[in-house]
């Protein structure tokens, strides 16, 4: 009887990556898998490690391009198609996914220099790149410390936007439009004169406004430079004086910066003899800080507004109807960082003036037959327009004025003596700055006691 005796090796691999017999072809070195997918022979060794080691990975899919410009572009993509580690079970899908991460790496076309960072989203914004430059992309999903093949992309870079330089003599003064008023202006007037740097195909100038807090502005002492921490000075922490960041009396929201704005206006209607441009702007709030920054946007920059804000621009009949068109949502960050450069900045004070609202908060508090307690709050933070330096009092009974009295800022408390038993007496208070008093409280009323041993 003759035996015959073979020994065979079975390797197991993904339905994805099983390879047809005979599909070796030696002069393509490529391999045809059982769905009729190609990979290299490279591929197929790497899938074969991987299985050995007990990780299966395929590599991320639908890689593509969804923010490019000249110096920057995102890559978004979808995960792979399998997943598979033995070393954790069914049952632990969740944390294969946590331990999943992509390694991408990007160069310029035809040089050698490559980056290469890792990330557990499925899509990352490459910046630092330079205009006009062919980059080649690769993803790879890496599981166990095990990297699954790559998927590849190339991104072609836009030309570099050649911006107009920055309005030259950027200045603003206060105007007064109607001299009969009493109340002082916050009416600017800004002139300026065109770019020297490309200053070619300008449609427009833009105006970036921002009131950054309420009082003057902040010197940094040591550089001799603005500060852009719009903190307080220490004239406004005296404790005689009134603190606009008291915290007592705001939270924080009232005291940070607002969002940065702008206006687009018009060229045709700014040109004046003196070769300026001018622009006014109205209705600024009172003894507050802003900051303006200016900018020419030429033909070139218009398409690139248009994605970075959402804005769509006027016909030029209907620019030529509206001087300029207010934006009020927030600026957006990168087309703003992009003309940066290319802005001519200004910080102004608005002047200070008479309060615009009374104070507030008013309590009164019976202490014996002769005397009260009387406590108010300072006016709003919006309604001040200046350091409140100090208070007058009023007090009246039977509708006859009594007496008045000046009282210093702080502590905004005053007892009040000398009043008469079980009688009826009306208070009220008014706000002081260095330019007047504004309006009056309503009146309160206030009761002293019959005999000492009331309360």
């Amino acid at each position: 009887m003759n035996t015959i005796q073979s020994v065979a090796q079975l390797t197991v691999i993904t339905d994805d990556y099983s390879v047809n017999e005979n599909s070796e072809n030696d002069y393509e070195n490529e391999y045809t898998t059982k769905n009729d997918k190609k990979i290299s022979k490279q591929q197929l060794q790497h899938l074969k490690q991987s299985n050995s080691q007990s990780v299966q990975l395929s590599a991320p899919v639908n890689l593509t391009l969804t923010n490019k410009k000249a110096r920057s572009f995102q890559i978004d993509w979808k995960p792979p198609s399998v997943i598979r580690s033995s070393k954790l079970d069914a049952a632990s899908a969740n944390s294969v996914n946590n331990s999943l991460y992509y390694a991408v790496s990007w160069k310029a076309k035809n040089t050698d220099r490559q980056r290469e960072l890792n990330t557990t989203q499925t899509s990352m914004l490459i910046d630092e790149a330079t205009a006009n430059t062919v980059y080649i992309i690769q993803i790879c999903a890496v599981l166990d410390t095990i990297k699954g093949p790559c998927s590849d992309i190339e991104v072609a870079t836009d030309q570099e936007m050649l911006m107009p330089g920055p309005p030259v003599d950027f200045k603003a003064e206060f105007i007064d439009l109607n001299s009969q008023l009493q109340t002082l202006t916050t009416t600017l007037r800004f002139k300026w004169k065109k770019p020297v740097a490309n200053p070619g195909n300008i449609v427009k100038y833009r105006l970036y406004y921002q009131h950054l807090h309420y009082g003057p502005l902040v010197v940094n002492l040591d550089t001799n430079k603005k500060s852009t921490d719009y903190e307080y000075s220490s004239a406004e922490s005296n404790e005689n004086s009134d603190n606009l960041a008291d915290s007592d009396e705001y939270d924080g929201e009232k005291v940070k910066s607002s969002s940065e704005k702008y206006l687009d206006i018009d060229i045709p209607h700014l040109e004046s003899p003196e070769n300026f441009y001018e622009f006014l702007l109205e209705d600024l709030l009172k003894y507050s800080t802003y900051r303006f920054s200016l900018v020419a946007v030429n033909k070139e920059m218009i398409t690139d507004l248009e994605n970075s804000s959402n804005e769509k621009l006027k016909s030029e009949t209907d620019l030529n109807e509206n001087v300029y068109n207010t934006n009020p949502e927030t600026v957006d960050k990168s087309s703003r960082h992009n003309m940066k450069l290319n802005s001519a900045d200004l910080f102004i004070e608005t002047p200070s003036d008479v309060p615009d609202g009374p104070p507030e908060n008013l309590q009164i508090e019976t202490i014996n037959t002769t005397s009260v307690l009387f406590q108010w709050d300072m006016p709003a933070l919006e309604k001040r327009n200046g350091m409140i330096i100090g208070y007058k009092i009023s007090i009246k009974e039977n509708d006859k004025q009594i007496w008045h009295s000046n009282e210093d800022s702080e502590p905004r408390k005053k007892i009040i003596n000398g009043l008469l038993p079980f009688h009826k007496y009306s208070v009220r208070v008014t706000a002081r700055t260095q330019n007047g008093s504004g309006p009056a409280s309503d009146w309160i009323i206030a009761e002293t006691f019959t005999h000492e041993m009331d309360g």
